[in-house]
């Protein structure tokens, strides 16, 4: 084998790996707040809105941005900027930049 095809190879491992990661951590985030939310109402919060909140991982496809997804997922009452420091937030973003093929975990308000 040829140093490119190993360097491929490798670099191919390295994402099934991080896909691997991002999914099963995106899917314990959401049994945490399941969980979290349960708690809540069995402690009698009735004070706070129940909210139909549905949490998805997607991958990130050529072109997208936080902007263009909050667009797509936020809820129609909040603001972009609002939803992207959520999405900030729920994924540990330090800053604006993802990348093709990366998972990122959403708030979905459109379902």
């Amino acid at each position: 084998m040829n140093r490119t095809s190993v360097k491929r190879r490798n670099r191919k491992i390295s994402q099934r790996r991080n896909r691997t990661f991002i999914a099963i951590t995106s899917l314990l985030v959401a049994i945490v707040i399941s969980i979290n939310a349960n708690q809540g109402l069995a402690l009698g919060n009735t004070n706070a809105p129940i909210i139909d909140t549905h949490y998805v991982s997607i991958e990130i496809e050529h072109g997208e941005n936080l902007w263009s997804i909050a667009t797509r997922y936020k809820a129609e009452e909040q603001s972009v900027s609002s939803y992207i420091a959520e999405l900030k937030q729920m994924n540990n973003f330090d800053s604006n930049d993802i990348r093709e093929g990366d998972y990122l975990i959403v708030t979905d308000y459109t379902l």
